[in-house]
């Protein structure tokens, strides 16, 4: 036995794929389940006895099954279908070319069906017969068969495939017979036998559950994005999500439907050991059937790219797992080079490095949804779909606590296995929810570890104290602390380790957001933070018994660069933020940023006549009060200065809500005045029982805070007129947004020289309220009037040029608006409630009208000649 004369060229130089058949769909292909390991061709006669029987009876004994025509196909059975079916099916085809191979017209259409089998490996067996034979028909040992084909004039149709199929088979790297019969048939196994070996599924998971809808979704997701051209499809999410399993099991349903494949498995930790070098020559051998082993990146980025461009004809798949640099990218993704119809799948925690990479489709692997996280934790725990009767409530802990994250669903459903004790079941749910067991936490700590030091800090900040509040509170803080806190969430989020939700409980209208965080990042987040020191203090424990004394103490002598929450546990009542021993606020030991003061029935807050003169406030960003002050300081804090001659009042003031503020108005005008750098003042009242304030001498007060974006009114106390205008010389150039309710005023004034920038407005429940003047306010996009029932006037309307969203809601009183023909930004108009509303003109001139709703308005439609054109 010696090897073929034609194997000296590589195993890559695959025959030209015969295209007679319809290809297999390019994208989505699902393999078909492989019933043979090895199909067997040959002619009868020459090799049944000896060859191909042995090469049949050894795969057999050693638990393969192979394909040999005299042994699988049963009475009946129609040859054609059977053979078929066989081919499509095997791993390996074996074709053993033996002299009087090509008078079998069967044996010549199995190698046109063997050789357009994408994904299967292709062996030639030279049985007497030398490669060029097959590649010089008129010469070699089928010149007579296919002249007599000829002659006859039979098959003449098929007489080109069989000649380009013989042609392309003396190309790939075989086997020629010598002497040895049993060496040779030693060899082949061995080849099928590894190929077999390479080709077996991939382990996905013990209890795939989910994964059918996991996996339809995923290519719902991706048949948007349908191209002819290389694919790259990026899958991310959080560590322990479930990548690595849709990654492997979409592997394996679709690696049948490629040329070739290949899985590198866990590539950032590859990188960590500085072994790229080795999972390039993987890639190689894989791709190209090479042998090869780098020493550097470059000499594999090299070989690679040329290597690959030399078979444009393949279609190859190809899964990077768990890449999280573009370092990565660069030594394993070769997409400019790979041919048409290939995909390759890459897998990360950190969405970034898909942008950075420029990889347009990605899919978001959320975690498992209650009915299949149910039955993950169970299929562990129970070894059933569904809780043990009597264990129902124990599982709904479990499935609260790992939040629809598969990793801690298999990890906490195994832990608690096999014991039948109750008490156990409660006794370790209540352990995990004080401690993240070891092997999940250091899954998710991988997340982390790429995060410089600010980052951490942000991350743990949010952990101990921000879930569920709002970003803009947060990110004063960390700006105030000198840190890039827009930078560091924007990296957060792309690993899946924060996210944000519209806040639905706010009463800002706006563009506001709370942040979430899967359960056990924040667990995680925490027990870093008591880790790393200096501690957070935000365990109850830490915060027992601080009396105001004692809470002052610590404020002056904190002195960790690190955020706090404290909380006086006796009367919870205040919630302080702070951050300590920052070099750029003048070397104090510790600087206040946030201060919240809370209202409880039965607390200090509810007896506070101002804030205490201990709580050091000249850096102050934001300040929340929600009780009951007479007066926000002392008057005399105002011209107070301490040693480095800083004012004791909140002069750098950027946030500022204040409820029952009423009660403070005497103060508040020259407090307001005060406080220049204000960019969002937000002033609520219980309503009943406060006192009247006049809204022109208010809208004086107002008009000082040049820097203010946001004004939030929530108060009957206003009365009267407010007038924001005529202020040429004190324009408020920042204001975007003014939200007032339920104000008592009977006229409201905005003009656009006083508010330049004003981009929302909105007015609900102003019952009083009998007109409203718009003078030239063109940068406004929204307008919301909603319950102002005794609503008449509302003049200016026509000149907000720039007006994209109209809605006026129960305003009963409103007989005519005027012309909107010249708002030419408008899309949306939603009026109802408005009965009395007889004219509204212009419609028909909105060309960029996308919604209009006109509800109980029948006098305003019945006058409606026509809506504007499409």
């Amino acid at each position: 036995m010696a090897a073929s004369s034609s194997s000296s060229r590589q195993q890559s130089n695959q025959p030209t794929r015969l295209e007679s058949l319809p290809e297999r769909e390019r994208f989505g292909a699902v393999g078909s389940p492989r019933l043979y390991d090895a199909f067997i061709s040959h002619r009868g006669p020459d090799v049944k006895e000896t060859l191909a029987s042995e090469l049949f009876n050894s795969l057999q004994d050693i638990g393969h099954r192979a394909f040999l025509d005299s042994e699988e196909i049963q009475g009946g059975d129609s040859i054609p279908t059977t053979l078929h079916n066989a081919i499509c099916s095997s791993l390996v085809q074996i074709a053993i070319f033996s002299p009087g191979y090509a008078e079998s017209k069967w044996c010549l259409d199995e190698l046109v069906l063997m050789l357009q089998q994408r994904d299967a490996l292709f062996i030639p067996v030279f049985y007497n017969v030398p490669p060029w034979h097959l590649r010089h028909i008129e010469k070699g040992s089928y010149a007579a068969a296919f002249s007599k084909y000829e002659t006859e004039g039979r098959y003449l149709d098929k007489l080109d495939n069989w000649k380009k199929a013989l042609n392309s088979a003396s190309d790939v790297a075989g086997y020629e017979l010598s002497k040895h019969q049993q060496k040779l048939c030693k060899r082949i196994v061995s080849a099928v036998v590894k190929e077999i070996e390479k080709r077996k599924p991939l382990y996905v998971a013990k209890h795939p559950v989910g994964l059918t809808e996991l996996l339809e979704d995923f290519e719902f997701h991706c048949r948007k994005f349908e191209e002819e051209n290389v694919k790259i499809v990026g899958i991310f999410g959080l560590g322990g999500s479930g990548k690595t399993t849709l990654a492997k099991e979409l592997f394996n349903r679709k690696r049948s439907a490629y040329d070739r494949s290949c899985f590198l498995y866990d590539v950032r930790e590859s990188s960590v050991k500085d072994e790229l070098h080795c999972l390039q020559s993987k890639l190689l051998k894989d791709l190209l059937r090479e042998n090869r082993k780098f020493e550097k990146v470059d000499e594999g980025i090299t070989c690679l790219t040329h290597g690959l461009a030399t078979v444009s004809r393949l279609r190859f798949l190809i899964v990077l797992d768990d890449i999280d640099h573009l370092d990565q990218l660069d030594a394993l993704l070769f997409d400019d080079v790979l041919s048409s119809g290939s995909l390759v799948i890459v897998t990360t925690r950190d969405e970034r490095v898909l942008t950075r990479a420029r990889i347009d489709v990605r899919y978001k692997v959320n975690g498992m949804d209650r009915h299949h996280a149910s039955q993950l934790f169970c299929w562990h725990a129970f070894l059933q779909s569904h809780p043990a009767t009597g264990y129902e409530d124990l599982v709904e802990g479990f499935l609260n606590f790992c939040g629809g994250l598969p990793l801690s669903l298999k990890v906490l459903g195994a832990h608690v296995s096999g014991s039948s004790d109750k008490s156990y079941w409660q006794l370790e749910l209540d352990k995990v929810k004080k401690m993240l067991p070891e092997d999940i936490k250091q899954r998710l700590k991988i997340s982390l570890e790429a995060l410089d030091s600010e980052q951490k800090q942000i991350f743990m900040d949010i952990a101990c104290f921000f879930i569920g509040k709002d970003r803009y509170m947060a990110t004063q803080i960390w700006r105030g602390s000198g840190w890039h806190a827009e930078s560091a969430l924007r990296t957060l989020r792309d690993k899946g380790l924060v996210d944000l939700v519209k806040n639905r409980d706010t009463k800002w209208q706006g563009d506001e957001y709370v942040f979430i965080m899967h359960d056990h990042l924040r667990d995680l987040g925490r027990d870093m933070a008591d880790e790393l020191g200096p501690p957070r203090l935000w365990r109850s424990h830490h915060l027992k018994s601080l009396e105001s004394k004692g809470f002052a103490k610590i404020l002056a002598e904190t002195k960790s660069r690190c955020l706090h929450s404290m909380r006086d546990s006796s009367i919870s009542s205040r919630i302080v933020y702070f951050l300590g021993n920052l070099n750029d606020h003048g070397g104090s030991s510790t600087v206040l940023l946030w201060l919240e003061l809370v209202e409880n029935p039965i607390d200090f807050v509810t007896h506070l006549e101002s804030i205490p003169s201990w709580i050091p406030m000249q850096n102050l960003l934001g300040l929340r009060v929600y009780g009951s002050l007479k007066k926000l300081w002392e008057p005399e804090r105002i011209q107070q200065v301490n040693q480095q001659g800083e004012c004791q009042a909140p002069v750098m003031l950027k946030d500022l809500e204040l409820n029952n503020w009423s009660r403070l108005w005497r103060e508040l005008p020259d407090s307001l005045g005060m406080l220049e750098h204000l960019e969002s003042l937000i002033l609520t009242d219980g309503y009943g029982g406060t006192p009247s304030i006049e809204g022109k001498l208010f809208s004086e007060s107002l008009i000082k805070l040049g820097k203010l974006r946001r004004l939030d009114l929530g108060s009957d106390s206003l009365r009267g007129n407010m007038i924001l205008s005529n202020s040429k010389n004190a324009p408020m150039n920042r204001l975007e947004t003014i939200v007032i309710t339920s104000a008592r005023l009977s006229m409201l004034s905005i003009s656009g020289e006083t508010c330049p920038c004003l981009e929302s407005l909105t007015l609900q429940g102003m019952t009083y309220l009998t007109e409203l003047d718009l003078k030239l306010v063109r940068t406004l996009s929204r307008l919301h009037v909603q319950r102002c029932s005794n609503l008449r006037t509302l003049s200016g309307l026509s000149d907000l040029t720039q007006l994209v969203t109209l809605k006026i809601c129960n305003c009963g009183q409103l007989e005519e608006l005027p012309s909107v023909a010249r708002l030419s930004c408008l899309e949306s108009i939603h009026i109802y409630g408005c009965e009395n509303l007889l004219r509204m003109s212009g419609i028909e001139k909105l060309q960029g009208l996308k919604y209009l709703t006109l509800s109980a308005q029948r006098n305003c439609i019945s006058r409606l000649q026509k809506l504007p054109s499409e």
